[in-house]
């Protein structure tokens, strides 16, 4: 496909996207005008998020300047928000401004679930937008270490998410209220912590939350709050400093609101990431529902789909055939415990011994730099 340059916008600043950006700069789109738009010149890296909430490392080192990456790629970076999508005009709106285009790629992620009758609840925070989120636990915590709130901390969602985010807040608690012992509670409305994980993961994850004196509840959830106690559906209430919503993604508004078929909200998509019925319209990572085999929201997925977005946009480029995109069944799942301990799970075995939950802390801790660092090298930093 020749002729005329076309016009490609990719949409958000997601893993999916910045590891295709990475694979564009050495290998540049050269009959397409490339546009990236993302809210923030800087996206945030969540699976190093814990372990800047426990304090071993500053939160700014987790971030890549996708603005930097996008220029490296030969794309222009705009600014913004969408606002909405125009799929049957092939336009989107950005803070009101009209942008058409010939190719669409969606990587927005996703927004936390909403929970309208906490939302006033002054110790009440969202995990997503994520640097709002770091802002307002620094401030929490904060306010905790010069006593002016309890030492305590409630995590609703007792996902993989929420359960290093309760680990990591107790190691943070403990660590700077020394003349308290804090208390952390992970609140969860299932019948049991982790679901969708292996027996092994969720038996050695109980184990490790048992040692942290981390209270666990299930079958419980949020109904309410009163001053500074969280009500619960059982009728009990937990005083706290603050209360983390690690409840599970949900998606933007606006894509509901579109002409997009959806599925829970998120963007029903093939075998090659083409949107059901709208094929110039790719998504990816959060934003999509893989039809052929739903994803658990997990950033492997997403970094192991930007290669391939990568790959098609050359192929639709030149008109061929677009590449398949087949997930793997199963991927090491590493868990941060707060300090500098990991454990580990691949094909249901749990590796959750005293002498290696270091090493696999470490070992996480090298994937995910490796990861930030890549970006960087790719935005010629």
């Amino acid at each position: 496909m020749t002729g005329a340059r076309r016009r490609v916008l990719l949409a958000g600043g997601g893993h999916a996207h910045i590891v295709a950006l990475r694979h564009l700069v050495p290998r540049p789109l050269n009959q397409c005008d490339l546009t990236l738009i993302s809210p923030n010149a800087l996206t945030w890296y969540s699976g190093a998020l814990p372990g800047a909430i426990a304090g071993h490392w500053p939160a700014s080192t987790i971030t890549t300047d996708v603005a930097a990456l996008a220029r490296a790629a030969g794309a222009e970076f705009v600014e913004g928000n969408i606002d909405a999508i125009d799929a049957g005009g092939q336009a989107v709106s950005v803070g009101g401004k009209r942008l058409p285009y010939d190719l669409l790629l969606l990587d927005i992620g996703s927004a936390s679930r909403d929970l309208p009758h906490l939302s006033a609840m002054p110790e009440f925070l969202n995990v997503r937008p994520i640097p709002d989120f770091v802002a307002s636990v620094e401030s929490a915590l904060g306010a905790i270490a010069r006593g002016e709130a309890p030492a305590q901390a409630v995590i609703l969602g007792g996902g993989l998410g929420g359960i290093e985010l309760a680990f990591a807040l107790h190691y943070r608690l403990t660590k700077s209220s020394a003349a308290t012992t804090p208390k952390v509670t992970l609140i969860e409305a299932g019948d049991e912590i982790a679901g969708g994980a292996s027996p092994a993961l969720r038996q050695a994850l109980m184990a490790a939350l048992a040692r942290k004196g981390i209270h666990v509840r299930t079958g419980t959830r949020a109904t309410g709050f009163d001053a500074r106690k969280l009500v619960l559906s059982d009728g009990s209430d937990i005083g706290t400093g603050l209360v983390v919503n690690a409840t599970g993604a949900a998606a933007h508004r606006f894509l509901a609101d579109s002409d997009l078929a959806t599925v829970s909200g998120f963007v029903a998509v093939d075998t090659c990431l083409r949107a059901r019925f709208h094929p110039e319209i790719w998504a990816s990572g959060d934003t999509a529902w893989f039809e052929s085999q739903p994803l658990p929201a997990a950033g492997v997925y997403a970094v192991r789909q930007g290669p391939h977005l990568a790959e098609n946009l050359h192929r639709w480029q030149a008109g061929e055939p677009l590449q398949e995109f087949h997930p793997q069944t199963d991927y090491l799942k590493l868990v941060s415990l707060g300090g500098r301990e990991a454990i580990a799970e691949k094909a249901g075995l749990a590796l959750s011994l005293p002498g290696a939950r270091t090493l696999l802390w470490h070992l996480k801790k090298s994937i995910d730099f490796g990861f930030l660092a890549a970006n960087r090298r790719a935005a010629g930093d």
